[in-house]
C-alpha cells in the first residue's frame, strides 16, 4: 500500500568542499484518514497504533525503486498522523533532481510505502474510530503494518495535498510556487543576506527555452524502437506538454503512464478495462488447464471469452509463468528474466504504488478467483450429506447466537364481536451457535514456478478445497453423533431399540408412528411429518430400495413379493460418518427419520455472513520461501437444536 502526503525542503545550502548542494526534508506521508488505494474496491484507512517501524531510520526512495535512494528520514506518529524528518543524501542524479526541481519551486509529492499484516473489513453503515477520528464504512482497515519506505515522487494519488518549500541557493530564497523570475505566488523572498537578486532580462524565455529542451529530449529518449504509431502518439503528447506548460518531469511520468507502461493495453494496443483484462487473464489459464468450453462459458462472460479468442496472447493458453510475466509487464517491468523467480515474483505480485500511477492489475486477485474455483468444484466433491439434513444459518461475528424454540402459546384464540387480540407467549427454551474459523497453508515453490507447473497449482488449490469439505465433515458429524445417550431416549419419544428396529418394512412403520406421536411443549401434537431417512452405508441399499419400489420380497430368492406402503414417502440419504469408528456413537445399523430442516431442524450449522463455502488468498511468500503462498479459511459452526425433529432406531437388539 502507498499513501500520499506532502513533502518539504528546507535549508537547502552549499556542501563543504562538495560544489554541490543538500536539503533536510519535512514531510507529513500520512493523515491518518481514509484513502483511495489501488488493488482496494474500498477506502484503506492504516491505523497508526499498528504501525511497526516507526522511531527508526528508512530510506527515502525516487518513485518506490530501492535502486533510487535520494536520502534517509525517521518516521514518527504525530497525533494519529505519520511525519518523517531526515535529509537528502548522496551524489546521485536523482538526489541532484529532486534538489534542483525543489529550488525552481517544483511540487514534489510524498509516498509512504506500507506492508499490511492484517486487515479488517468494516461494513457499510458501520463506524469505527481510528487515528483519533472516527471513519464510516464500508472501508478496509490495516490493523497491523510495517512501514517499509517513504517516497519522493512528482505526482500523488491525493489531489488535496499541499507542499511547501523554503529553498536557499545561491544567496536567494524562493517561496512555495515561485520561479526563478519572481513571477509566481508573491514576490522574491530575502536573501539571508536581506536583499533581492535582480534577475536577468532574459531569464523567464531561458527558462522557457530550458522547459522546451527537455521535454523534446525526454520525447527522444523514450521514442527508441518504437512503432510508427507510438511515435505519432509521442508527437502528440509531446506537442500538448508544450502548449499546456508541463514540466519536464511531469512530461517523463505522462510518457511513462501512456507509453512505456501500459496499464490495460495487450499486443494489438486496443484498451480493455482493468476486470475485463484480468477476467481475460484467468480464462487463459483455465485453458491451459484444459477446462472445457461449457465450463467457461458458465464461468466467464461471453465478452471475455470473445476476446481470449481475439487476442494470440491469451487464444492458446496462459501457462503460470506466462501470466506473472504478463502481470509484471502490466506494472511496467519488460525486461525480466523468466528464470529470475524473485525479480519476477516482486515485479508480478509485489505492492502496486497508487503514487507512482501503476498499475491496478492484480495477479494476487487473479490467482484467488482461479484458486476459489478450484476449491468450489473439489469442496462440492465430497460428501456432502450433512448440508441436506441442517439447517443452515448466518451470523455476522464470532459471538455465541441464541435462538429460541417453538415453544410459547400461539394457538389463536376466537374472538369475540369487538374482542382484544391477545398477544402470544414466547417460551424461554433456546438454542445456540457459534461460528469459529477453521485454516490451512499451502505453498508453490521456486522449482514449480520454474517447471511452469499450472498442475502443481491445481492441486494444491483443490487439495485445500478437499480439506475443507473433510474439516466441515467432521466437525458437523461430531456433533450430530455426541450425547446420543442423552439427545434420543424414549422419555423424549425419540428413541427406540430392540431386534424389531432393524431396518425393514415394519421398523420404518414403528419409526414413523414413533415421530407422528411426539407432541410439543404444550402436550399437544407436533403435527410435523418426516421428510428424510438417513442411515449407514450397510443399509443404503435397502433404504434406496424401500424408498423406490411398491413391493419388495425378503429372505430366499422364492420369497413372495411384501407391499411396501413407505414407497416414495421419505428422501433417502447415507453417510460414510455415521459408521466410521474415529466417531464416538458410530454405528452401522442405526437409522433415522429427520423432519425437514426448513421445518424444524435437529442439527444447525452457521456461517459467517453467509458464505457457506471457503475462503484462498493468494500473495508471495514470505522471506523464508520463494514461492506463492496459499491459505484457505473457512468460518462456520454446527450445533444439536430440537430433540422433536428426529427419531432414532437403534437397528438391534
Amino acid at each position: 500500500m502507498c499513501f500520499d502526503g506532502a513533502v518539504s525542503f528546507e535549508n537547502i545550502e552549499a556542501a563543504e568542499g562538495a560544489g554541490g548542494r543538500r536539503g533536510k526534508v519535512a514531510i507529513v506521508a500520512y493523515a491518518g484518514g481514509p484513502l483511495r488505494v489501488a488493488g482496494y474496491d474500498h477506502p484503506v484507512v492504516i491505523d497508526i497504533a499498528g504501525v511497526s517501524g516507526l522511531g527508526r531510520s528508512i530510506p527515502l526512495l525516487r518513485d518506490h525503486d530501492n535502486k533510487r535512494i535520494v536520502g534517509h528520514v525517521r518516521a514518527e506518529n504525530a497525533g494519529g498522523k505519520i511525519v518523517a524528518s531526515g535529509q537528502l543524501a548522496g551524489n546521485s542524479a536523482d538526489r541532484a533532481e529532486v534538489l534542483e526541481l525543489a529550488s525552481d519551486g517544483f511540487p514534489w509529492a510524498a509516498s509512504v510505502g506500507m506492508r499490511p499484516t492484517e486487515v479488517q473489513f468494516v461494513k457499510s453503515g458501520k463506524d469505527i474510530a481510528v487515528n483519533g477520528q472516527v471513519v464510516k464504512g464500508p472501508l478496509w482497515v490495516a490493523t497491523k503494518a510495517r512501514l517499509a519506505e517513504l517516497t519522493i515522487c512528482a505526482v500523488g494519488a491525493d489531489a488535496d495535498a499541499e507542499v511547501a518549500i523554503a529553498a536557499e541557493d545561491e544567496g536567494t530564497a524562493l517561496a512555495a510556487g515561485e520561479r526563478r523570475d519572481g513571477q509566481g505566488r508573491g514576490e522574491p523572498a530575502a536573501s539571508a543576506g536581506g536583499s533581492h537578486r535582480r534577475p536577468s532580462s532574459f531569464s523567464a524565455e531561458i527558462a522557457e527555452a530550458e522547459r522546451v529542451e527537455a521535454i523534446e529530449a525526454a520525447a527522444v529518449r523514450v521514442a527508441k524502437g518504437q512503432s510508427a504509431a507510438k511515435l505519432r502518439e509521442i508527437e502528440a503528447l509531446l506537442a500538448s506538454a508544450v502548449e499546456s506548460g508541463l514540466t519536464a518531469a511531469q512530461f517523463e511520468l505522462q510518457l511513462m503512464r501512456e507509453i512505456e507502461r501500459p496499464h490495460n493495453r495487450i499486443a494489438t494496443g486496443q484498451q480493455i478495462p482493468a476486470r475485463q483484462l484480468e477476467q481475460m487473464v484467468e480464462a487463459s489459464m483455465w485453458r491451459s488447464m484444459g477446462t472445457d468450453g461449457a465450463t467457461l462459458e458458465a464461468w466467464f462472460p461471453v465478452r471475455v471469452l470473445e476476446a481470449v479468442d481475439d487476442h494470440a496472447e491469451f487464444r492458446h493458453g496462459l501457462s503460470l509463468l506466462d501470466a506473472m510475466q504478463f502481470a509484471a509487464e502490466q506494472h511496467g517491468e519488460r525486461r525480466i528474466s523468466r528464470r529470475d523467480v524473485r525479480a519476477m515474483l516482486r515485479a508480478s505480485m509485489g505492492d502496486i504504488n497508487a503514487s507512482s500511477g501503476l498499475s491496478t492489475f492484480s495477479l494476487p486477485g487473479i490467482l484467488s478467483n482461479v484458486a476459489n474455483k478450484a476449491l468450489k468444484a473439489a469442496f462440492e466433491t465430497v460428501e456432502n450429506v450433512w448440508s441436506q439434513i441442517s439447517a443452515i444459518g448466518s451470523v455476522s461475528d464470532f459471538k455465541t447466537r441464541t435462538s429460541y424454540a417453538l415453544s410459547g402459546d400461539f394457538t389463536y384464540i376466537q374472538l369475540n364481536p369487538g374482542g382484544e387480540i391477545k398477544h402470544g407467549t414466547v417460551g424461554e427454551q433456546s438454542y445456540t451457535n457459534q461460528a469459529d474459523t477453521y485454516a490451512r497453508m499451502a505453498g508453490l515453490d521456486r522449482r514449480d514456478i520454474i517447471n511452469d507447473d499450472l498442475g502443481a497449482l491445481n492441486q494444491i488449490m483443490r487439495r485445500l478445497g478437499r480439506g475443507a469439505a473433510l474439516k466441515i465433515n467432521d466437525v458437523f458429524w461430531t456433533e450430530f453423533m455426541a450425547d446420543a445417550g442423552t439427545f434420543y431416549t424414549t422419555g423424549r419419544g425419540n428413541y427406540d431399540e430392540g431386534a424389531d428396529t432393524a431396518l425393514s418394512i415394519d421398523a420404518l412403520g414403528l419409526a414413523e408412528l414413533l415421530f407422528l406421536n411426539q407432541t410439543d411443549f404444550d402436550g399437544k401434537p407436533l403435527a410435523l411429518s418426516p421428510a428424510i431417512l438417513l442411515t449407514a452405508n450397510a443399509n443404503k441399499t435397502l433404504a434406496t430400495n424401500l424408498m423406490a419400489s411398491m413391493s419388495l420380497a425378503f429372505g430366499t430368492a422364492d420369497s413372495k413379493p411384501v407391499n411396501n406402503p413407505h414407497a416414495g414417502k421419505w428422501k433417502a440419504l447415507a453417510s460414510s460418518y455415521l459408521s466410521n469408528a474415529a466417531f464416538t456413537g458410530y454405528s452401522a445399523v442405526a437409522w433415522y427419520l429427520l423432519c425437514d430442516p426448513n421445518d424444524l431442524a435437529v442439527i444447525e450449522t452457521v456461517f459467517l455472513n453467509g458464505k457457506q463455502q471457503p475462503t484462498i488468498e493468494t500473495s508471495e511468500a514470505d522471506f523464508n520461501m520463494l514461492g506463492i503462498q496459499m491459505r484457505g479459511y473457512h468460518d462456520f459452526g454446527v450445533n444439536k437444536q430440537e430433540y422433536r425433529a428426529a427419531v432414532k432406531m437403534k437397528g438391534a437388539a
